[in-house]
């Protein structure tokens, strides 16, 4: 086992990670409990809401949304860059540059802000160029 080292360069947004889940609480049962009780008189279940959090935009399984990638630098960040994969370096270290499109600054600005808006999720001063370098050992 060694140590591997690879990185990613993102033109987007930097996003809080809270922003891109909606807390949704849901009744302990399906019976009616009053306020001031601590359990439900009918099934004894505990009076305490479920806390459940729903992503706001429909993530594929590699956290793509509609072209844009959704990715967090690390586990114990809290938050993510949200934009398009500018370039990546492999494990080996070599270079792949993705594509010439993101010459287009603008283009890619206008999109990403068109895209973030139906979250209500964009900030002017959070877009910019992004470098996230991932390590496992």
């Amino acid at each position: 086992m060694g140590y591997n080292v690879s990185s990613i360069a993102m033109i987007g947004c930097r996003i809080d990670k809270h922003k891109l889940y909606n807390k949704v609480e849901t009744p302990p049962c399906e019976h009616t409990i009053p306020d001031n009780a601590n359990f439900c008189p009918e099934c004894g279940v505990l009076n305490s809401p479920k806390e459940d959090y729903i992503a706001v935009a429909d993530f594929d399984e590699d956290y793509n949304v509609d072209g844009f990638h959704f990715i967090r630098p690390n586990y114990y960040e809290e938050f993510f860059i949200v934009g398009r994969i500018v370039c990546t370096t492999g494990r080996d270290g070599n270079l792949a540059f993705l594509s010439s499109q993101f010459l287009n600054l603008p283009s890619v600005k206008e999109e990403l802000k068109t895209f973030l808006e139906k979250f209500d999720l964009w900030d002017e001063l959070a877009f910019g160029l992004y470098a996230i370098k991932e390590e496992s050992a």
